[in-house]
């Protein structure tokens, strides 16, 4: 990935340089702490479109900011497309052995910006919801992550045996106190590392439409049940689904159609989630869950 990131950025630097007739300084512009793998096998596995500035898997390498280069130019649009929380991750110069906190390109806060847009929850693709697997889980401990504003750390058990540890961009909307009791874990999401923690799954969260976060509360169930959905999927406490794999995208093209309804119940489309003793209701109609 690095390989292939570098390239298609360093050509987007150097028509920048050609359209402005300068030249930028040598600043290193990407670390990365993944192994290393030869051309031909990124050739085999990825496109030019994968790693395009705008793509969210950008996100996932360090950047270095010079604020006399052509670079700021490159991070201004970064900052333009990651959104709030990613503003902790380009205001800050750093050094190539310093962690930078990364937000999550699924995390709940980043898809703030977008809930406005109308959707037709009739179009909901029901025949993706099976792929997700959507687990009761209690939050067993949480702190605030040392290097940013914007993630909570938590370790949360589902019943698989030992604690999971995800990561929350949550901390400017939900309080210490409240990241605590049973939450809704989207458990088969691909591991992300944020800032040197490795968060292994998505705690569902309601935006409201008085422009705060809640915790999507299950209610009292037995820890692990897999949340189902109506008429679709039955909830039981069943084995753990594989990772999804990210070049399908299931979660991009199911996240915007989990909702409440015009009661508070929680929804993907038109349809209600399911547990083992009915219905999720919350306090907040029409709101959204990421």
């Amino acid at each position: 990935m690095l390989i292939r990131t570098a390239a298609l950025l360093e050509k987007m630097i150097i028509k920048l340089e050609n359209q402005l007739g300068v030249q930028s300084p040598g600043v290193p512009i990407l670390t990365t702490s993944a192994p290393f793998q030869t051309s031909q096998s990124l050739e085999d596995k990825h496109s030019d479109d994968d790693y395009h500035l705008s793509s969210k898997d950008f996100i996932s390498e360090k950047f270095i900011k010079n604020e006399n280069s052509l670079f700021s130019k490159v991070f201004e649009e970064a900052k333009s497309d990651f959104g709030t929380q990613g503003i902790s991750l380009i205001e800050k110069p750093i050094s190539q052995n310093e962690e930078v906190p990364i937000p999550s390109p699924n995390s709940n806060a980043d898809l703030k910006d977008k809930e406005d847009e109308p959707i037709d929850l009739s179009k909901a693709p029901y025949d993706l919801f099976p792929q997700i697997d959507i687990r009761v889980g209690h939050i067993v401990e949480c702190w605030k992550h040392p290097s940013s504003d914007y993630l909570y750390c938590e370790k949360i058990d589902i019943s698989e045996g030992s604690l999971r540890e995800i990561g929350s961009g949550l901390q400017q909307y939900i309080s210490l106190d409240e990241m605590s009791g049973t939450v809704c874990v989207m458990s088969n999401l691909k591991p992300r590392k944020l800032g040197g923690f490795i968060s292994n799954g998505m705690v569902l969260a309601l935006h409201t439409k008085n422009e705060s976060f809640e915790l999507l509360r299950p209610g009292n169930l037995e820890i692990g049940e897999r949340i189902g959905l109506e008429d679709i999927l039955k909830p039981e406490k069943s084995p753990f689904l594989p990772i999804m794999n990210p070049k399908k995208k299931v979660l991009e093209k199911t996240i915007p159609y989990f909702v409440t309804d015009n009661e508070g119940f929680a929804c993907f489309g038109l349809k209600k989630l399911l547990t083992s003793v009915g219905y999720i209701k919350t306090n907040h109609p029409n709101a959204r869950i990421s």
